[in-house]
């Protein structure tokens, strides 16, 4: 059995907390490093839900992809669900953490996890920039072999099991060259207009940035908020298994996309 600190040591060699984007709230959110933590549950969201399977499965901490914590709070009193939960958390005796953009950011982060899944090669940050201090989000690639549009919204679809997809751009168009983000667009299109990819992948983008991407002459592929990140909880389970090997790192089973399409 470990120690809550010595997890967070882990994931914070793999994602360091320095790397986040500005105002973001990563790290050790609830909980004392010398918890001994037996068993973790992974999570995009801490939610009621997930906080309920992490408390059922005997868990002493939540290893969460957003942090539950983002806006100050002023008081626990359970008017808001995140009061609701963050109460529950400490009433449980649950240690929560979040490695959110800077996980995003990092090296076999949830980006090179979307990469990996469409089958990039060639995969390198969307900028070059200061490993030190990121502040773009993403990475660029290419395909193995040429292949439409239509082809490749076939590969997004396996990848990320989704059935439905929101696109710009002819279904004939050739795919080669492949620019990706997991989570939400930042609406900084200067990288992008440097790179000039055939397509951007990413989980969601405003209406407007759609409107303005299309203008750039910059096609695009939404897959889902939740469906662009939920990919990294069975990959970071096995990882962090590696090197504590005496925890168990539990994806959850429970959580669900709130949003639902047909």
């Amino acid at each position: 059995m470990a120690l809550c600190g010595s997890i967070c040591d882990v994931l914070e060699e793999m994602f360091p907390l320095h790397k986040a984007m500005e105002r973001d709230n990563v790290g050790l959110l609830i909980g004392y490093r010398s918890q001994p933590v037996q068993k973790v549950l992974l999570c995009l969201d801490v939610t009621s839900k997930t906080a309920d399977e992490a408390i059922e499965k005997g868990c002493q901490m939540i290893l969460s992809h957003h942090p539950l914590i983002f806006k100050p709070l002023s008081r626990i009193s359970g008017e808001t669900p995140v009061q609701d939960t963050v109460y529950k958390a400490i009433r449980n005796g649950l240690c929560i953490y979040a490695a959110h953009t800077n996980m995003d950011v990092s090296k076999d982060g949830t980006c090179d996890l979307m990469a990996e899944l469409m089958g990039l090669k060639n995969v390198r940050p969307l900028c070059e920039e200061s490993e030190a201090k990121p502040t773009v989000v993403g990475r660029i690639g290419v395909l193995e072999k040429e292949i439409s549009l239509f082809d490749f919204l076939d590969i997004i679809k396996k990848s990320f099991k989704v059935s439905t997809l929101r696109y710009t751009g002819s279904n004939d168009k050739i795919i080669k060259k492949v620019a990706l983000c997991s989570g939400s667009f930042d609406g900084n299109f200067a990288p992008l207009l440097a790179q000039r990819p055939d397509i951007y992948v990413s989980g969601e983008m405003k209406y407007h940035d759609v409107l303005d991407a299309f203008a750039y002459g910059l096609d695009t592929v939404l897959v889902g908020h939740y469906e662009s990140e939920v990919i990294y909880k069975e990959a970071l389970a096995k990882r962090l298994k590696a090197k504590v090997p005496d925890t168990e790192f539990i994806p959850s089973e429970k959580e669900t996309p709130v949003l639902k399409s047909r």
